[in-house]
């Protein structure tokens, strides 16, 4: 009896033993290190562009999209295929700006014009538009877009909304004359970098900021990244680098 109590509490030790092993196993991290993945690099100097590449994005389809100073390309994760606008709308003068993948699998085009590229055709949405900086989708499937050098004082944000362009500026309460960069936070306002400031607008009116340090007449500090946390307190980065929260 007392042998068979021995051997019935070594099982009780064995499994308790082995449920230990088990849960520290399970609690550590194994995920992979940053030298554990691989990596490959495509160059110009590889012919891999035409030219100096620029943004980044990705459709529905799972197709990556690069932006050039010479065009457009499109990468399937084996090889690099340009693409060409027949009528050459957004090619012409300062390449591809801004691009941005959309819900229903379009890939909308900002340069000189704005442009969507879907099943294989493109189409001007609007031409001579300035230029065409930053791009974000809302909720609702509302198209934002930041532009500079626009030439009908309109506005330095605009709106596609189905087929209708629209554009917003000092009337509806956005104090930016030029828009860089753009981000959408949590609340649904939309925060506009500029040169120097950042105006943030919530649909209806509008508050301009200016970052730590720089003087209203700065000239060439433009905020180029807007970038919204989980916090939902945006961060920019300006030309010379500056990483500013705002609060």
């Amino acid at each position: 009896m007392l042998n068979a109590y021995c051997d019935l509490r070594g099982v009780f030790l064995l499994n308790v033993l082995l449920l230990s092993t088990v849960s520290r196993a399970s609690a550590q991290d194994f995920t992979p290190k940053l030298t554990q993945y691989g990596h490959t690099a495509w160059r110009i100097q590889d012919a891999a562009f035409d030219g100096t590449p620029g943004p980044i994005a990705q459709t529905a389809d799972g197709y990556l999209w690069i932006g050039a100073s010479s065009g457009l390309v499109r990468f399937d994760g084996v090889r690099f295929t340009s693409l060409h606008d027949p009528r050459g709308k957004f090619i012409a003068g300062l390449g591809v700006v801004s691009l941005l993948g959309t819900k229903d699998g379009s890939l909308l085009i900002g340069g000189n014009s704005f442009t969507r590229l879907k099943n294989n055709r493109f189409n001007v949405i609007r031409e001579r538009v300035g230029r065409i900086n930053a791009m974000l989708e809302d909720k609702s499937g509302n198209i934002w877009v930041t532009r500079t050098r626009q030439r009908d004082n309109a506005g330095p944000l605009c709106r596609l909304s189905g087929d209708t362009f629209k554009c917003f500026g000092k009337t509806e309460g956005i104090d930016c004359t030029y828009g860089e960069s753009l981000a959408l936070s949590d609340s649904g306002s939309l925060w506009i970098g500029s040169n120097p400031e950042v105006c943030v607008w919530n649909g209806q009116k509008g508050f301009g900021y200016l970052p730590e340090g720089l003087a209203p007449e700065t000239n060439g500090d433009d905020v180029l990244d807007i970038l919204t946390p989980q916090s939902s307190i945006p961060y920019s980065r300006t030309n010379t680098q500056r990483r500013i929260p705002w609060t």
